[in-house]
C-alpha cells in the first residue's frame, strides 16, 4: 500500500500449509492485527495452488490480468473417496454445497439441486433436504422441495461468512465407472447470475479392488516435499495418508501403494510403515474428529533399496491379510522416521489433483516439532464434517482380488520429447517406440489437476503427433504419456 499498490494478493508458500505447521486443506490466512485498521486497499489470501498458478505466468514472462471474485456455489461434494472398489460401495450421505450470497440484497426462492449422471448416462435429481447457516448460531432448518424462501447477503451476518451449507438426500451408486454430481441454484425469473453457475465433482467405482483419494494423472513431477526448515523442526517426520470407508460385508486388505518423486534423495535401507487406524466414530454419525486415532489395526513395512522409479507406486503387502470390521472408517497412513534412518532430505510424497471429498480424505502428519500435546494431530483440515479438497497424495489401498500386473514403468527418456517449449500454438510430441503399440494414451493437466486434454492414437511406432495449444491459457501444464512400453509425465508451458 505504501508503494502503491491498489490491492494486495496474499500467496500460501507452501502447498497444504506443510511448510508452515498448519493443517488446513490449502488455504492458510492471518488475521492483520495491528496494521488492520491502517489498510485502506483490497486484499486477498489466495492457495499455494493458486499461486503457484501465478508464479508459472510470471516466468513464462507474460503481462496478464488477474479478476478475483467469489462465486455463489462453492465447495460442493459428494462421494467419500475419487475411487471405490464396487464390492466396498456405501451410501453417498454427505451430498452437500455451500451457497454465499456476495450481493447487497437478499435471493428470494431459490431452488437448490444435485444431478447424478452415472456411467450409463441415466441422470437422478437430488433436491436440498436442509440447510445449516453459518451465522455464529449455526441456524438449520428443513427445506420444501429444495427451495430457500430467502438467502441473506453475507455482508449482514456481522463477523461471520453467511455461508449457506446445504445437505441432499443419500445415493448408492449401482454400477462400475465415473458418476458426475452437478450442482446448481436457480431462482424464479432465472436472470440472476447465480442461475449461470454451476459446480461439478466426479467419483469412480473400481474393479480393480483399489481405494483412492488422488485420481491422476500426476500433478507436478517433483512431488510434495517439506520445506527443509520445517522437516527439520519436526525432527525429520512427515507422514501422509488417506481415509477410507468399508462397506458392509467388510474388506479384507491385501496390499497399500504410495509413490516417491524422490526416492533417489533418500537414504537407502529407510524404512516406511504403512500403518491401517480405525477412525473414532463413536457416536455413528459418520463423522470423525480432527484428533490423531489411537487404535492401530496392521502395520507393514517397505524399506528403500536406492531403485525405485520416481513416481510409480511401492507396494507394501499385509501378509497375511488385514480384515477390517463393516461400517467403519480408517486410515491409511505411510509414516517414516527420518531421524532413526539417518535421512535429512524430506520425502517428496507423489500427488495428483483431487476433488472435494465429502469428509476427511488426505491427511498430513508433522511429527515431534511439539506443536501440540503430543506432536501428532495434523489433519488437511481442522473441520470435521465439511468437504475437504486440495491436493492427494497417492496413498492407495487394494483389497482382496488385486494383482500387480498393471504396474507401469517409466518410459526412457530417448522414446518422447516435447517441442518446441514454451509453446505458442501447435505442441509436437515426438515418439520412438521399439514396437508398434495398439494404443497411446496423452493426458494433459494444468497445475491445478484439472484434465484439459485427453489424446488417444491407435497403432504408432514413432513420429511427430501435434496437438493443439490453441486453446490452452498461458501458463505452465504437465503432459502425461501412457504406451505399452511405459508412461512419463514432462512439463511445458504456453507462452504468448
Amino acid at each position: 500500500q505504501k508503494q502503491g499498490a491498489t490491492a494486495g494478493i496474499i500467496g500460501n508458500r507452501a502447498p497444504l500449509g506443510v511448510a508452515v505447521g498448519s493443517h488446513n486443506p490449502g488455504l492458510v490466512w492471518m488475521a492483520p492485527g495491528s496494521v488492520g485498521d491502517s489498510v485502506r486497499i483490497p486484499g486477498v489470501f489466495i492457495t499455494f495452488e493458486d499461486r503457484d498458478h501465478i508464479g508459472n505466468l510470471i516466468d513464462a514472462g507474460e503481462d496478464f490480468t488477474i479478476s478475483i471474485q467469489a462465486p455463489y456455489i462453492q465447495d460442493v461434494a459428494a462421494a467419500y473417496s475419487y475411487k471405490t472398489p464396487m464390492e466396498q460401495v456405501v451410501p453417498l450421505e454427505d451430498i452437500r454445497m455451500v451457497v454465499m450470497n456476495r450481493d447487497t440484497l437478499p435471493l428470494m426462492d431459490v431452488t437448490i439441486k444435485a444431478v447424478v449422471t452415472d456411467p450409463s448416462g441415466a441422470s437422478t435429481e437430488l433436491l436440498a433436504e436442509e440447510v445449516t447457516i453459518f451465522d455464529g448460531d449455526n441456524t438449520n432448518f428443513p427445506l420444501v422441495d429444495g427451495v430457500i424462501d430467502t438467502i441473506m447477503p453475507a455482508i449482514s451476518y456481522d463477523g461471520f461468512s453467511g455461508e449457506h451449507i446445504f445437505e441432499f438426500p443419500s445415493y448408492t451408486p449401482t454400477m462400475v465407472g465415473e458418476y458426475t454430481v452437478t450442482f446448481t441454484a436457480s431462482t424464479p425469473a432465472g436472470d440472476h447470475p447465480i442461475d449461470a453457475e454451476s459446480e461439478s465433482v466426479s467419483f469412480m467405482i473400481g474393479d480393480d479392488h483399489t481405494y483412492a483419494q488422488d485420481h491422476g494423472p500426476i500433478v507436478n513431477p517433483n512431488g510434495l516435499p517439506m520445506h527443509w526448515r520445517a522437516y527439520q523442526d519436526s525432527l525429520f517426520v512427515y507422514n501422509v495418508g488417506s481415509t477410507f470407508r468399508t462397506g458392509s460385508n467388510g474388506a479384507t486388505v491385501t496390499y497399500a501403494s504410495f509413490g516417491l518423486a524422490n526416492p533417489g534423495d533418500l537414504t537407502p535401507g529407510m524404512e516406511f510403515a504403512a500403518r491401517i487406524y480405525l477412525m473414532d466414530d463413536a457416536d455413528g454419525d459418520g463423522v470423525v474428529g480432527n484428533t490423531f486415532p489411537e487404535t492401530m489395526v496392521a502395520e507393514a513395512t517397505y524399506e528403500l533399496t536406492g531403485s525405485e522409479t520416481p513416481n510409480q507406486p511401492i507396494y507394501v503387502q499385509f501378509d497375511p491379510p488385514v480384515s477390517l470390521d463393516p461400517d467403519a472408517i480408517y486410515l491409511l497412513m505411510i509414516e517414516h522416521d527420518g531421524l532413526l534412518a539417518d535421512n535429512f532430505v524430506s520425502p517428496a510424497f507423489t500427488y495428483a489433483g483431487g476433488m472435494n471429498t465429502a469428509d476427511y480424505g488426505t491427511v498430513y502428519q508433522l511429527g515431534r516439532a511439539g506443536y501440540n500435546a503430543d506432536g501428532w494431530e495434523y489433519w488437511n483440515d481442522d473441520t470435521p464434517g465439511m468437504p475437504h479438497g486440495g491436493r492427494h497424495v497417492m496413498v492407495r489401498i487394494h483389497t482382496e482380488g488385486f494383482v500387480i500386473s498393471s504396474v507401469e514403468e517409466a518410459l526412457a527418456d530417448n522414446k518422447v520429447r516435447l517441442s518446441p517449449n514454451p509453446v505458442t500454438d501447435v505442441l509436437h510430441l515426438d515418439l520412438q517406440l521399439d514396437r508398434i503399440a495398439d494404443e497411446v494414451q496423452v493426458s494433459i493437466t494444468d497445475v491445478l489437476g484439472n484434465l484439459v486434454r485427453f489424446e488417444q492414437f491407435q497403432g504408432v511406432q514413432s513420429g511427430r503427433f501435434e496437438i493443439s495449444a490453441q486453446d490452452f491459457a498461458n501458463g505452465a501444464y504437465f503432459l502425461n504419456i501412457r504406451t505399452p512400453e511405459g508412461s512419463r509425465t514432462l512439463k511445458f508451458v504456453v507462452a504468448r
